[in-house]
């Protein structure tokens, strides 16, 4: 115990955040942690100093680690890491390159409980492409209506099914195990949104079954900004138009130290795996941070951190069950939700509240289910009881001073 009281006083002190503010919304972004910040650093250091493309700096070589790195954390084939800018990336990249058949179909949640950037991209694919959308049905919780959803598959067999892991406004777990097994029986592919689980429990794609899965290095897993990873079941990648072409995409042979690409005026030889669908990638100060910070909370152990969120999250919500007028949104069970709160008080603005934490150096963020405003707050493993306590009274303090 004493161990471990240790190894979390130096995690709180890595970021260095927690100098001069409670920053309680990790659910949009994460802060970097020193050790990446400055690995970060002395790589753009050495890239400068020794020349880019000198031979001296490793460029493709971090590419490379940064993919074994992600195919650990979720188990899954180095060759089926994509690299992409952001979740949202990804996801378009699927929505816009899936080999739907004449019958195919799209199965989205509803708009209003999950994130838009997994509805809009496959909105658009079927209006332009004459694909048929289906929207389905869940209760509070956010859970899909399982029966009307296998009744739908079975009288509309093909497709791409796509859901959240977890949800962002609420934090609800999805049982995507079950949805994927009827929707493989089913004959449809199965995309998941994994923005709000990974780096904040375990992920392992080989349990949940999912043909597809995107996810960023900046939310959970406290990498820099500009880098997602796009997970493609290896068997199925040629289910997906590639996009763009650049060297990356086309096969070579070296001679030296040069490199002859494979193909003509007429005609072209495509890698197999994902630098197919990596054409310009060059963001290697991203796959360096994403290396950095998938080893810095794996050295913390990811079940480490689920349970240190499930602890602060639960501190937070049985601290604000006394305020009057409250109403959570989201499953009460901790082992449920991820390390997401949403709550509205009566007679009081999500947005006047945020604003006010504010001023006080309390970060948490207004958001909305449909057209209902709320708060959410999202503490990550290096936050502490005192921030979430020292928030929780600013709600309080703001409740008093409005009454």
């Amino acid at each position: 115990m004493k161990t471990m009281q240790i190894n979390q006083i130096s995690i709180n002190e890595e970021f260095p955040i927690n100098k001069w503010i409670n920053y309680l919304n990790n659910a949009a972004y994460c802060p970097v942690p020193r050790k990446v910040l400055q690995k970060n650093a002395s790589y753009l250091q050495e890239y400068s100093e020794m020349g880019p493309d000198s031979g001296f700096v490793k460029l493709d070589e971090y590419v490379e680690e940064a993919r074994y790195a992600a195919s650990a954390l979720i188990n899954c084939n180095p060759e089926e890491i994509v690299f992409t800018e952001s979740i949202t990336h990804g996801i378009n990249l699927i929505a816009e390159g899936y080999k739907f058949s004449q019958k195919g179909n799209i199965i989205l949640r509803e708009s209003s409980k999950d994130h838009v950037a997994n509805f809009l991209p496959w909105l658009k694919r079927s209006k332009e492409n004459n694909v048929k959308i289906k929207v389905t049905g869940s209760n509070d919780e956010g859970d899909i209506d399982l029966d009307r959803l296998e009744i739908y598959m079975r009288n509309n067999p093909s497709g791409i099914l796509s859901v959240s892991h977890a949800l962002y406004n609420i934090g609800t777990i999805l049982d995507v195990e079950t949805i994927a097994e009827i929707a493989h029986k089913h004959n449809f592919r199965i995309f998941v949104d994994a923005g709000q689980t990974v780096g904040c429990l375990p992920v392992d794609v080989k349990k949940l079954n999912c043909d597809f899965m995107a996810f960023s290095g900046y939310k959970w897993l406290c990498s820099p900004p500009g880098i997602g990873v796009l997970y493609i079941k290896k068997e199925i990648q040629k289910e997906v138009n590639y996009f763009g072409m650049d060297v990356r995409s086309l096969e070579s042979e070296k001679e030296g130290v040069r490199v002859i690409l494979k193909f003509t005026d007429k005609d072209y030889s495509l890698k197999d795996g994902p630098k197919r669908f990596e054409a310009g990638f060059r963001n290697y100060t991203g796959a360096v941070g994403l290396l950095e910070a998938i080893r810095f909370i794996t050295n913390y152990g990811i079940e480490n951190v689920r349970s240190r969120n499930i602890l602060l999250t639960s501190r937070a919500r049985q601290s604000l069950s006394d305020v009057t007028g409250i109403e959570f949104y989201g499953p009460e069970e901790g082992n449920r939700r991820t390390s997401i709160i949403s709550f509205n008080i009566r007679n009081v603005k999500p947005s006047e509240l945020v604003a006010y934490l504010l001023e006080k150096n309390c970060v948490m963020a207004a958001r909305e289910i449909g057209s209902l405003g709320i708060v959410r707050i999202s503490p990550h493993y290096y936050n502490t009881e005192e921030q979430i306590d020292q928030c929780i009274s600013f709600i309080k303090e703001f409740i008093n001073e409005k009454e």
